[in-house]
């Protein structure tokens, strides 16, 4: 990931932010009701007709998928590729007051990093495309939702995620 770039936010599901199913609810010992669905599969092939296009014309710096683990797993995965880079995020505009279920709902969806006004591209295909924010020289993922404001320590849960990593290789590969 770059240190520098904007973050932009694509719902592929054209559904609402559902937990049913989520890595999150599971950690509840719950399944929930309902689970997010991909409502439009023309838009969703135009999207990624449209993203494939962008990465060959070296419009995307970087990208990750939202559908495993949900938008938090997402953006913190985004920075442990790199050392000193973080973001600065901003959802609100997302319109989803429920901080837990916007940032652990698994609905498909991309987040993108360019320099480009991907917003207005996407726009132009019919679909809804966000700029939430933008990557920054920091060791710090800051979320801010509505009233709604995290301050995560990239470091921190890099480690915890490549020492849970590294258990599991343990146990598997005996």
């Amino acid at each position: 990931m770059k240190t520098s770039g904007d973050l932009f936010y694509i719902n592929l599901s054209f559904d609402d932010f559902k937990l049913g199913g989520s890595a999150f609810a599971q950690t509840l010992n719950r399944i929930g009701n309902e689970t997010p669905s991909v409502r439009d599969s023309k838009f969703f092939k135009d999207s990624f007709n449209l993203v494939q296009s962008l990465i060959n014309d070296g419009a995307i710096f970087s990208g990750h998928d939202i559908s495993s683990g949900g938008l938090i797993s997402c953006l913190l995965e985004m920075c442990f590729s790199s050392l000193n880079v973080g973001m600065k995020i901003d959802l609100t505009n997302l319109n989803c007051n429920d901080s837990i279920k916007l940032l652990f709902s698994e609905n498909s969806g991309i987040i993108l990093q360019s320099d480009q006004n991907l917003d207005k591209i996407f726009n132009e295909i019919g679909v809804e495309c966000s700029k939430i924010g933008e990557t920054i020289i920091s060791n710090e993922l800051n979320i801010l939702n509505f009233e709604d404001n995290y301050v995560f320590d990239i470091n921190h849960y890099r480690d915890i995620c490549y020492s849970t990593s590294r258990d599991f290789d343990q146990k598997q590969t005996k």
